[in-house]
């Protein structure tokens, strides 16, 4: 449900016209395997976690992260065709949402990062 709200949205904000549909259906395709695969890999993770001692934890932690790393190779090849049959206007537009959805992820990483050592350090406090 949230990668297609999200394949909706970023649809409308690069104003895919009928033309690029044909670009933008292997790229919203992309999307939704990839969603799943990693829905996937983390529920798979998270039940053989307990059983996990360290080494095994980064290990599958490494697969996993090396799992989303090829996806996102096929999803930049895909959309690779799809930016080059933007108009200017378009990739100016594509360069700014993606520089800004960067820009958000990371505010959002070092938020819980901060909430993380918050937490560890309440109880050091007490």
């Amino acid at each position: 449900e949230q990668v297609e709200t999200h394949i909706k949205a970023l649809h409308d904000q690069l104003h895919i016209t009928k033309k690029q549909e044909a670009l933008w259906t292997p790229f919203a395709e992309d999307m939704r395997a990839n969603g799943q695969r990693l829905h996937d890999a983390i529920e798979a993770r998270r039940e053989k976690l307990p059983q996990m001692n360290a080494v095994e934890n980064m290990q599958s932690y490494a697969e996993l992260v090396e799992e989303r790393a090829r996806d996102m190779q096929t999803l930049n090849s895909a959309f690779a065709s799809l930016y080059d049959s933007f108009s200017k206007k378009q990739r100016k537009n594509a360069d700014t949402l993606f520089t800004q959805g960067d820009a958000e992820h990371a505010e959002q990483q070092q938020a819980h990062a901060a909430a993380a050592q918050q937490g560890e350090a309440a109880p050091a406090a007490q």
